[in-house]
């Protein structure tokens, strides 16, 4: 089957910033269209961190240290947004981790 243009993919004219805005609104609109976003808010505690993702029922829980965090951030699609509550320094960890493997935080 093949796909449609819709008007989010409709060629814009050239011009100085028009480039870059094309292939932001693009990339934007087939991740949306492909379903590869990814909401996720977090709670952050000294020793774990409580995660919600859009359009899933329920929490994640993992501990707030290293390998924790990089074992449960691998489970993430790469396209993700996050919301991180920043309590003391304990967020620091978490949103390090998550912006080092391209996720907007």
């Amino acid at each position: 089957m093949p796909l449609r243009r819709s008007a989010a993919f409709a060629p814009r004219r050239r011009g100085a910033s028009s480039a870059a805005a094309t292939a932001g609104s693009f990339a934007s609109a087939l991740r949306a269209f492909l379903g590869l976003y990814c909401y996720i808010g977090v709670d952050v505690a000294k020793y774990e961190l409580v995660a919600a993702v859009f359009d899933q029922a329920g929490v994640t829980t993992c501990a707030n240290a290293p390998a924790a965090v990089n074992a449960w951030l691998a489970t993430l699609p790469e396209v993700s947004t996050s919301g991180v509550e920043s309590t003391d320094d304990y967020h620091r960890l978490l949103a390090e981790r998550a912006h080092a493997r391209g996720i907007t935080v």
